[in-house]
């Protein structure tokens, strides 16, 4: 009978405390298992360094000459670089241009709409949802009578790209960046020459792609390349006036007070939000709030704090194009970094 109960002490339900004992074990086992895949990693990304290597054995090839500027660098000059502050502010100083609408048909190109409905933001840079009336009405494709219309003129040459942006009936107290995008099917090599001062995006929903990245694609003519440079932000009505002048290379927009702040205060932009009509807005607001935003480098075009950026001289066929900024909030309404209208430009970059 001893027997019989012994063996039937092995069918037993483990008890509470040996049940403890199996959950602590498993967790030792897992966390020493992502403690080591983290050093390992940890340790990859240091090893060019470590090993004194000047670039990666299986870096892919190098791009003509004629076409990577002599920004792109090896990992290892990452150890000896200035400090960069993260924060940028781009183009000429704001607040010079004049409130008057000076641009016509006779002296400047419509932009028209892209179709980026499901990707789209739906509140201003305070986080106001817009009311319903606003949202089943407002389009960029099909602007109507009282839609959105913007207008642009670049200056057909000189030593950077410059230039005005004229908007009426944008969404109201909405960022919008300012892009200059290349035309892989028409004008490759201009294509390149955005793409390695500014940025690439691969096909997918991925955004943070590097230059070996862009090389290591086959069908190079998929992938999008553009420079942010600059934005503005609408007022109460959707209206924006920008001068602009192709100084710098931008990663992304942020909200100092909702999202990030900058160390640099200098580089924030004060802007009034005046959300108290009820036809744009679902919730009013009676009060003026002041947002501060600021651009974020894409520091690796950067040699130096004090550095322009500049786009290579030649001949340049492009589009200028307006992203909506989404703040880094693609829930609830936040938006995708919309790409929404768009204009063909042609000009020429002078030597300096």
């Amino acid at each position: 009978m001893a027997g019989l109960q012994d063996a039937g002490d092995l069918f037993r339900e483990p008890s509470l405390t040996t049940m403890r004992r199996l959950l602590l074990c498993l967790w030792v086992v897992l966390s020493l298992a992502m403690t080591g895949i983290g050093v390992w990693g940890l340790l990859r990304s240091f090893m060019p360094a470590l090993q004194g290597r000047t670039e990666d054995k299986h870096a892919a090839p190098e791009t003509p000459a004629d076409s990577t500027p002599a920004l792109v660098e090896s990992p290892n000059s990452w150890f000896s670089r200035p400090f960069i502050p993260v924060s940028k502010k781009p183009g000429p100083p704001r607040g010079e241009e004049t409130d008057e609408f000076i641009l016509n048909e006779s002296n400047s190109t419509v932009m028209t709409g892209i179709a980026e409905w499901g990707v789209q933001r739906w509140c201003d840079i305070s986080g106001n949802f817009y009311s319903t009336s606003l949202i089943r009405e407002f389009s960029y494709t099909n602007p109507g009578s009282n839609g959105p219309v913007v207008r642009v003129k670049v200056e057909p040459s000189g030593p950077t790209l410059k230039g005005r942006i004229e908007a009426k009936g944008l969404k109201p107290n909405f960022a919008y960046q300012i892009k200059l995008r290349g035309l892989p099917h028409e004008d490759f090599e201009a294509f390149e020459r955005i793409g390695y001062m500014g940025r690439w995006r691969l096909p997918g929903w991925g955004t943070n792609y590097t230059d070996d990245d862009y090389r290591l694609c086959a069908d190079k003519k998929s992938v999008e390349s553009y420079i942010l440079f600059d934005f503005f932000v609408t007022d109460g009505r959707g209206n924006a006036i920008r001068n602009f002048e192709l100084d710098s290379s931008l990663h992304v927009l942020w909200n100092a007070a909702r999202q990030s702040g900058t160390p640099n205060t200098d580089d924030l932009i004060p802007v009034l939000v005046e959300a108290a009509d009820p036809a744009k807005y679902a919730v009013p607001r009676r009060k003026v709030s002041v947002e501060f935003i600021w651009a974020e480098r894409e520091i690796c075009r950067y040699r130096s704090a004090d550095d322009i950026i500049r786009l290579p001289p030649g001949d340049y066929r492009a589009e200028l194009v307006l992203t909506e900024e989404s703040f880094h909030s693609p829930y609830n309404d936040g938006g995708y970094w919309a790409t929404v209208l768009k204009c063909p430009v042609k000009f020429t970059i002078t030597q300096d």
